[in-house]
């Protein structure tokens, strides 16, 4: 009877939508199930029973009397009051069966935590999430692209090439080490911080490679523009500063051993503004027999965050070629073919030489760029070169 009575609701597209993949049946009424099937496949409205008659037929059932009894009996069902709670009930003990399923693959190592994650995150979704399009307003997707400014960068040839950072953008930089990755993070992270209003979410700093404490450091040094000794002088003074330029807003996560489903409860938790994770690939749970596919599924993840809470910026190393290369390309990534490209709004090389005079030129390339930009962005900048000088002492970047 139960069967019989998710058949008939599946006439309904909507519900046909929302539930026809959690919805099984037996042997014998299997050839009804495929008969709606074909039909939402070619209409785009409900079917009557009549039509799945036809349909049916067109499938030569085994037992067509059997079928064409049941088809009656649907006829005369009447759609019980509790349906929808008959139709939840049926997608969470699915969506139950598959998580105990992956759960056993993961204890056989076939599967990854991330996997076991994302099909216990089916559980918490909302059971009446509607098919959202993109909206066709233009004025509506103006205000909602360029209508107003999101992060700004520090410094100002960012702003020009990739613009502001918005909720869905997802980029990431590279480079070789002792190059200035986590200055530049602390050099543009506190200057963000300083844009945030008191009602909008924290930074996120995601950090599994430098101390902790050594990146705290580096970031008071950027937020003042001051040396380390200048802070020595005055602590309590340098904290206050801190403290005014948004500091609290900067949250700096020291964990070498987080894993993707420890990162998402966390986002859940402080909804951020921003997310950095330095170093991305160094990210737990996910693995693949090619090491380039496993990196990609990260990035692939880290879109997807981008997408559900706020721009997010990886860290990750370039390759052994790109030593003493100024600038980097996107060839120049390491353990890297396409997968981990693929995913990114924009990339960002940082280079340097090892040329006499040099030791503080940066050369920065942006590889790729699919980020809308501002008002002020030029568009001639998009893929831009340009040297920028680094200040490792205040922790900053500065145009030349």
């Amino acid at each position: 009877m139960v069967e019989l009575i998710l058949l008939k609701a599946l006439l309904e597209r909507d519900i046909y939508r929302k539930y026809r993949h959690v919805i099984k049946v037996t042997e014998e009424l299997q050839p009804i199930l495929s008969a709606l099937d074909l039909w939402y496949r070619n209409h785009t409205e409900n079917p009557t029973i009549p039509d799945v008659v036809v349909n049916v037929h067109l499938g030569n059932p085994k037992n067509p009397e059997y079928i064409q009894e049941v088809l009656g009996r649907l006829e005369r069902i009447d759609t019980p009051k509790d349906l929808t709670t008959l139709l939840q009930d049926v997608k969470l003990r699915h969506t139950a069966s598959e998580l105990a399923l992956e759960a056993y693959k993961l204890a056989s190592g076939e599967s990854t935590v991330g996997n076991v994650h994302r099909v216990l995150a089916q559980l918490e979704k909302p059971d009446d999430t509607e098919v959202r399009f993109v909206s066709q307003d233009l004025g509506e997707i103006l205000s909602s692209t360029t209508g107003s400014n999101g992060l700004r960068w520090r410094l100002p040839w960012l702003n020009r090439s990739l613009g502001s950072l918005r909720k869905g953008d997802f980029g990431f930089v590279f480079a070789r080490p002792e190059t200035g990755k986590t200055t530049f993070l602390a050099s543009e992270c506190t200057n963000f911080a300083k844009q945030l209003l008191p009602d909008q979410g924290p930074i996120l700093w995601v950090n599994n490679e430098e101390q902790g404490a050594k990146v705290q450091l580096r970031c008071y040094q950027a937020s003042l523009g001051c040396t380390l000794s200048d802070i020595r002088l005055d602590p309590k003074r340098a904290e206050a500063t801190f403290v005014k330029n948004g500091g609290k807003k900067l949250k700096i996560l020291d964990d070498s051993n987080l894993d993707s489903r420890a990162v998402e409860a966390i986002v859940a938790s402080e909804n951020p503004s921003l997310i950095v994770f330095d170093q991305i690939d160094k990210i737990k749970g996910f693995k693949n027999d090619r090491e380039d596919l496993a990196l990609g599924a990260i990035y692939e993840w880290a879109r997807s965050l981008a997408k559900q809470y706020c721009p997010i910026i990886g860290v990750c190393q370039a390759s052994g070629e790109a030593e003493g290369v100024p600038y980097l390309h996107m060839g120049h990534v390491a353990n890297a073919k396409t997968a981990k490209q693929a995913e990114a709004d924009f990339i960002i090389g940082i280079g340097r030489t090892h040329e006499p005079g040099e030791d503080y030129i940066r050369y920065f390339n942006i590889s790729k760029n699919k980020l809308i930009g501002d008002t002020d962005s030029d568009p001639a900048c998009r893929h831009g070169r340009q040297q920028i000088l680094i200040r490792p002492e205040v922790a900053r970047y500065e145009e030349i």
